[in-house]
């Protein structure tokens, strides 16, 4: 092999010596093909941005977030349980600590516990083991009523809402969206309430919305853990915000009211006019003030949710759904049967919630057009566009 590499190379000097004596020392490279045309390539960046097919989500969401909420939380049980509580208390004798402490901490376990449940209790719809095609196939459900008005003229407006539209490859096709639809990702029929979700790459039953706070999907089986996430830490910001509030004189004994600020607070620590204890305390007033406000207002509508019986894809889109359960019946599809003792202790394998399967929904129907008389003349198996 020694050999033949260096009678390689002197076969290569002799070539470049016979080149420079007849005056050919450059070599012209070989022609490449044609390039694209950059209208093309900016068609086809375009194509992919509006299908919204996300390959990677940033890393502040996926650990910044959960990072931030359980330093918020822990952070802020530590300094309300083990300095502000006692000092706020100081007067009322150690029962009343006691009692402080042990409420602040009851809390906390609620919502790390449901926080976990949340994170760990998977939704996902895997009926069997089929191969799932690859990461380049773009998937797209969107309702038809978002689309541009050009192409659905020839559907009634109300009814557009009763359509999605799945795209795979190329190609966009129409289906009801109460019935089985493919999924091109995951290479199998979903039932109705499923969708894909592109971030944990997968399809989920009764999908609620992906949560960049556990990093996880809200679906079936975990979305009574995540209405007691969201309950758990309203109740614990709101209670700790009315102590904020009585503790805010004290805070500012040896700062300024500018230094409220978080802005103007971070700026005065640097140049080390305030010290670290103090910016901390200021970051969590401001990091429970911001998860106060979302979880009460994920609380407010996952209640209406759960009274109506319907889904988040239902609610956002506000579709008309039939559902002859009673409140109770769509309580206990969310918590179980014992759905009471679920409220304060999460014990989902003790109490599952297997009322619904997630793929027949017994008492809920949503009238959905017929694609043969809304479309007719066109290919229908679904509905290519």
């Amino acid at each position: 092999m020694f050999g033949m590499s260096v009678s390689s190379g002197l076969a290569a000097m002799t070539t470049g010596a016979e080149l420079r004596e007849r005056g050919l020392d450059t070599v012209q490279p070989t022609p490449s093909p044609p390039s694209e045309k950059l209208m093309d390539k900016w068609r086809a960046h375009y194509q992919k941005r509006k299908t919204y097919q996300p390959s990677f989500h940033p890393y502040m969401l996926r650990y910044g977030l959960p990072f931030w909420f359980l330093s918020a939380m822990c952070g802020g049980y530590i300094i309300g349980a083990f300095y502000v509580s006692p000092f706020l208390y100081s007067e009322y004798g150690p029962s009343v600590n006691l009692f402080n402490f042990c409420l602040q901490t009851f809390m906390l376990v609620q919502i790390l516990i449901n926080w976990f449940f949340v994170k760990t209790v998977t939704s996902f719809y895997r009926p069997s083991d089929v191969e799932c095609a690859g990461n380049d196939v773009t998937v797209l459900e969107t309702p038809v009523h978002l689309g541009p008005a050009n192409k659905w003229a020839k559907l009634d407006k109300e009814k557009r809402k009763y359509l999605v539209i799945v795209q795979i490859g190329n190609r966009q096709e129409l289906f009801p969206y109460w019935g089985p639809r493919p999924c091109p990702r995951c290479n199998r029929p979903r039932p109705p309430r499923a969708h894909h979700c592109p971030i944990c790459n997968g399809c989920i039953l009764k999908r609620d919305h992906h949560c960049y706070f556990t990093g996880s999907c809200v679906g079936l089986r975990n979305q009574r853990h995540f209405i007691m996430l969201a309950a758990w830490s309203f109740v614990t910001l709101l209670y700790s915000f009315i102590h904020v509030l009585i503790y805010i004189p004290y805070l500012v004994e040896d700062i300024s009211y500018w230094d409220l600020n978080i802005v103007v607070a971070l700026i005065r620590f640097i140049f080390r006019y305030i010290s670290l204890y103090k910016l901390i305390e200021i970051s969590l007033i401001y990091s429970m003030m911001i998860i106060g406000f979302l979880a009460g207002g994920f609380l407010n509508e996952q209640v209406r949710i759960v009274r109506k019986g319907i889904s988040q894809y239902e609610y956002a889109f506000d579709l008309k759904v039939i559902n002859r359960n009673s409140t109770s019946r769509n309580i206990q599809s969310v918590f179980g049967d014992y759905w009471a003792i679920n409220l304060l202790f999460p014990a989902h394998w003790l109490f599952p919630n297997d009322i619904d399967d997630g793929v027949s929904w017994p008492g809920v129907k949503v009238d959905t057009p017929d694609l043969t008389d809304l479309c007719a003349g066109e290919e229908s198996s679904g509905t290519v566009i």
